[in-house]
């Protein structure tokens, strides 16, 4: 009548009873409902998995040979047979699988531990190729870059060099001959090589500075027309010899960004030298401010000959010049507008270039607005 008649004492514990004696009559549903009732099986955390487990034990003690694994809550495991007698009754066996089952388990940890370190030992291996192949083309940019500074540098040195130098020893020589113009002309020739040669000292300065993240910003509020006017001052009189009219109308006063002064005057001197240094004779530079969300944006636009899209990427690298739409915009060493951009984005701010073959250059700075600037 599926009730036990006879078990040992460790099976009568097992469900709680204090010996065989008191588990005599109990019926086999009754015996699991004390197993699940003491939580002596694992993993059964909810309604739903106890029954799950009621029902797979129920039908592997009505079949004709059945057999599970059951793991207790206390760790040990056991092969449990249910297995019909030939007097109609069944008879349970437990067997302790509990070491076995701890190598068993200590083999599937070892097993996984083993694939994880394959795992990283693979991706640490792609990680260091990728590496070895960055730190190569880095060193071949390195090369190609040292290669290219030298190049410029001996040449762009020694241009302003050779002039201070030859028109100094002229002068030497000459003392005694030279009239007042002549002094005046190469003296006039000696102190642009000197600027030159300055300017393009203290783009390499500011540059390395930049790079190392050593150039001090000092954020102020700074009315972004008055910026625009004060630096075209400077290039009034070159404009005007060559016929080029710098028009400003576009620069609305009382727009306030939050920048470094020095930089702003270095970056809008450098745009204004090109496009009057590009424009042609008689051309026209046009300068403009306005507000855009939270940037205010100041352009330089002139008529020259112009860049072509597929090369505005590469002039604004360092030492970049070639190509004959390039030369066109590249004067000097070619760091102005690699300057203008390190100092814009060191600020906050982004360097645009628009242009195209044959309809001029266009370069926006975008600075941070102050905080009570003028809205649009």
């Amino acid at each position: 009548r599926d009730r036990l008649s006879m078990c040992n004492e460790l099976y009568a514990s097992f469900y709680g009873f204090a010996s065989p004696r008191d588990a005599l009559g109990a019926t086999f549903p009754e015996l699991l409902q004390k197993a699940l009732e003491r939580g002596l099986v694992a993993g059964l955390a909810d309604e739903d998995a106890r029954q799950a487990w009621l029902d797979l034990r129920l039908s592997t003690h009505r079949t004709a040979a059945g057999a599970m694994t059951v793991e207790l809550s206390t760790g040990e495991t056991y092969l449990l047979r249910d297995r019909p007698t030939a007097d109609g009754g069944r008879v349970v066996v437990f067997t302790d699988l509990t070491d076995r089952r701890r190598v068993e388990r200590a083999l599937e940890e070892q097993t996984r531990a083993l694939e994880e370190t394959r795992n990283e030992a693979e991706r640490q291996s792609g990680y260091l190729a990728e590496l070895a192949r960055r730190f190569d083309a880095l060193e071949a940019s390195a090369d190609k870059t040292r290669k290219t500074i030298l190049r410029t540098m001996s040449h762009e040195l020694k241009t302003p060099l050779n002039a201070i130098i030859g028109f100094s020893d002229l002068m030497l020589a000459m003392s005694a001959q030279l009239t007042p113009e002549q002094v005046r002309d190469y003296a006039t020739l000696i102190h642009e090589g000197g600027r030159n040669l300055l300017r393009l000292i203290n783009q390499i300065l500011d540059l390395t500075k930049l790079a190392a993240g050593r150039y001090e910003i000092h954020r102020q509020r700074l009315d972004a027309s008055a910026a625009l006017a004060g630096a075209t001052q400077n290039f009034e009189t070159r404009a005007a010899q060559r016929s080029i009219a710098i028009d400003a109308s576009g620069c609305r006063p009382g727009l306030f960004v939050e920048a470094d002064d020095s930089a702003v005057t270095t970056m809008l001197s450098h745009l204004l030298d090109n496009a009057v240094a590009y424009t042609q004779s008689g051309g026209a530079v046009t300068l403009s401010a306005a507000r855009d969300g939270g940037l205010v944006r100041l352009t330089v636009a002139d008529n020259g000959p112009g860049v072509a899209p597929a090369d505005i990427d590469r002039i604004l690298r360092p030492f970049e010049q070639g190509g004959l739409s390039i030369a066109e915009h590249a004067s000097g060493a070619g760091l102005g507008l690699t300057l203008v951009k390190a100092l814009a984005e060191a600020q906050g701010g982004t360097l645009e270039i628009e242009s195209a073959p044959g309809r001029g250059f266009r370069a926006t700075v975008s600075l941070p607005a102050a905080p009570d600037s003028t809205a649009s």
